[in-house]
């Protein structure tokens, strides 16, 4: 292994994870998936690097060799993101099989004839007690649109995903908590419980900030390119059809964000633990999102942005009623609505204040740990 991989493997096995997940030694289909990511991650890496007022070290992604779903941002010197193997392929094979289906997402990516492949209904996030990658077989529609369609799903929550690392280390979040509160200096995804409120609301706080700027710099790129591809309109590849209306570009992001949350937060949540949890629970983590979304085209002035509050919602009722169904479809249940009711509580609503209000305390003590960031007001 090079240095940074035999720097990520220790690190990694320290805090019992797992080790560094050996890409180079799995079958080439599947290699050529965490190859792909690999290369998405080391694209928006080097963005960084070339942005003007950058403070910022190395950053080494790779993959961890572990099923769960999990990913990991933290320094050694340099800077690193760690990515479970179950999260990668717990992703994949969630929107490859709800492409597979025929009766998911079907007024997103018509396919008149198209009767669905055969087996396609996986148990939701599948819980994989042995990932065999030397033995797995990854499922994709026959159908070439929606085959297409499930890739951009996939890039579009794994892109997600890889800026809102990057945002943990270049807004000085992993520095930040090491320091105040004598924690090992890494900041993980999966949902910790039952912290003191303090540390609680400055976890929480902390991702609200990592899902801002992760939501800021893949809606606007793709906004770009929903233009770009309307100016294109002849000769259309499959994976580009879906960015010929906005509206279903912006769709599409917001769909795929829900599920990277659905499969970080899994269980169910009541509000006595808002102020236990190291994360903010699903529906109120995906509302912020939602609320960032005109917010961010009018501060960059985007004119091409046509979407105003009223349609946005109306977007935002379709996002979820086509998640919920694609989930009843691939389970054969109804998801339990308590997530969502609890979230409609008046509690709910105090809470996303007083995380406001933490991070206009937080905020000022960030200032000397940001490395650049785009650190919000």
């Amino acid at each position: 292994m090079e240095i940074n991989q035999q720097i990520f493997d220790k690190f990694i096995k320290r805090i019992n994870l797992g080790g560094r997940l050996p890409v180079e030694e799995l079958p080439n289909r599947v290699r050529s998936l965490f190859d792909c990511i690999k290369e998405r991650a080391n694209h928006k890496i080097q963005m960084v690097y070339d942005s003007p007022n950058r403070k910022f070290v190395p950053i080494h992604c790779d993959f961890i060799d572990n099923s769960k779903v999990n990913a990991v941002a933290f320094t050694d010197n340099q800077d690193y993101i760690g990515i479970n193997a179950g999260t990668v392929v717990i992703l994949y094979d969630l929107f490859h099989r709800m492409l597979m289906h025929p009766g998911i997402l079907r007024s997103v990516v018509p396919a008149p004839g198209y009767g669905g492949d055969v087996p396609y209904p996986p148990p939701f996030m599948p819980i994989v007690a042995d990932l065999r990658l030397h033995d797995i077989q990854l499922k994709t529609s026959s159908n070439p649109d929606r085959k297409a369609y499930a890739d951009i799903l996939t890039n579009m929550a794994l892109d997600f995903l890889i800026d809102h690392e990057i945002a943990h280390l270049r807004n000085g979040h992993v520095d930040y908590l090491c320091h105040y509160s004598n924690k090992a200096p890494f900041i993980m995804e999966a949902v910790g419980k039952n912290l003191n409120e303090h540390l609680s609301l400055t976890y929480q706080t902390l991702e609200m900030d990592a899902d801002s700027v992760a939501l800021q710099y893949n809606f606007l790129a793709i906004l770009d390119y929903s233009k770009s591809i309307r100016d294109k309109t002849k000769n259309l590849q499959s994976w580009e059809k879906p960015y010929i209306r906005e509206d279903i570009a912006i769709f599409s992001l917001l769909y795929a964000i829900y599920f990277v949350f659905r499969i970080f937060n899994q269980q169910s949540w009541s509000i006595d633990e808002l102020k236990t949890s190291s994360h903010p629970p699903t529906p109120l983590r995906y509302q912020m999102i939602f609320e960032l979304v005109n917010k961010v085209a009018n501060k960059h002035g985007y004119k091409n942005f046509t979407y105003r509050k009223n349609k946005l919602l109306r977007l935002n009722r379709i996002v979820l009623s086509e998640a919920e169904n694609a989930i009843e479809l691939l389970t054969g249940k109804r998801d339990n609505l308590r997530g969502i009711k609890n979230a409609l509580h008046p509690k709910s609503y105090s809470h996303i204040t007083a995380l406001l209000n933490h991070w206009k305390i937080i905020r000022p003590e960030l200032d000397s740990f940001n490395r650049g960031g785009n650190l919000a007001p």
